[in-house]
């Protein structure tokens, strides 16, 4: 049986991955797989550049606004569930274009395992603290809790490694003992491509992004989701923009700080995108230094799909 094709669009924040999609999709029979970690949650649609209802009614979408934002959701589980998806996309015939720039996501899906998720500030932050209020025999009780085998191989006196291991149960929702040992046969064949600015043009698109989010009501957006009972704490809701909205709304921080914070904020988190892209040999890269350019790269895309080329052996 010969195995499934599927299309993965990647790269940075303000990347235009969506519009590249789109573009995609008028080539191809495509029903497209969101791999974004936010992008997956209901009542954050301007924070997370969910598509807008247009986009949403002209191609099919999965993975967009379909998990409240106080229910679980990570890595592990899309991994899963995507490839359910998947499976289900080319049963209709139709092309499962996967896109997003959530790379643990992306790398769970396409291999099946990971050895650990990239930090995340704020729950590395919060373990940092953790650590220095309570102490590590008391992270590695936690530890025990969750993932026995992995808090067996250490001590007290290896705090960091404690507070990686909780680090990745929390992001992924798996021990990282058993991600260490996991192997998964994913039937799929993956071509993945991504979209590659010249770096102050990038930064350029998410500054103006963030004021047109701004401007589109996101402080709005953030007040009802508080107004709705998600608290500061959720996973969902301390994330690049909401976070800022929310000291606004406290009065720790005016208009324009808030403004500026979320573009540096953003610019930091594209970077970290990229760090973690660049290291996947995978993926064909292409070159873009305008939108106008996405037409032709949509076609370049789907020859390079056409021809059997793959990412994934």
């Amino acid at each position: 049986m010969k195995p499934g094709k599927v299309l993965v669009v990647l790269g940075p924040t303000a990347s235009g991955k969506s519009s590249l999609a789109l573009g995609i999709s008028t080539l191809l029979d495509c029903e497209i797989v969101s791999a974004d970690s936010r992008q997956v949650h209901a009542h954050m649609e301007i924070g997370t550049a969910q598509p807008a209802a247009a986009e949403l009614d002209r191609v099919p979408h999965h993975f967009v606004g379909e998990i409240s934002p106080g229910d679980e959701f990570n890595a592990g589980v899309f991994g899963i569930r995507g490839r359910e998806v998947i499976a289900g996309i080319l049963s209709r015939g139709h092309v499962p274009l996967v896109v997003g720039g959530s790379g643990l996501y992306i790398r769970s899906l396409v291999d099946g395992l990971f050895d650990g998720p990239a930090a995340v500030d704020e729950v590395r932050e919060d373990l940092e603290e953790q650590l220095e209020r309570r102490g590590p025999a008391a992270l590695l009780e936690d530890l025990r809790k969750v993932d026995p085998v992995a808090a067996g191989r250490l001590t007290i006196t290896t705090p960091r490694r404690i507070t990686r291991a909780l680090e990745v149960h929390r992001l992924s929702g798996r021990p990282i003992s058993e991600l260490q040992n996991a192997k998964i046969d994913i039937p799929f064949n993956f071509l993945m491509v991504g979209l590659d600015w010249p770096r102050p043009v990038l930064y350029d698109r998410i500054n103006r992004r963030v004021i047109a989010m701004v401007n589109a009501g996101l402080v709005e957006e953030t007040r009802r989701l508080l107004d709705l009972g998600y608290a500061p704490g959720l996973r969902s809701t301390p994330t690049v923009g909401y976070r800022e909205a929310m000291a606004y709304l406290e009065g720790s921080l005016s208009h324009s700080a808030m403004i500026g914070l979320i573009q540096m904020n953003t610019r930091r988190f594209a970077k970290r995108q990229l760090t973690w892209f660049r290291r996947d040999g995978r993926i064909r890269w292409f070159s873009v230094t305008s939108g106008e350019e996405f037409p032709r790269i949509a076609e370049d895309v789907v020859t390079l799909f056409r021809s059997g080329e793959k990412s994934r052996f």
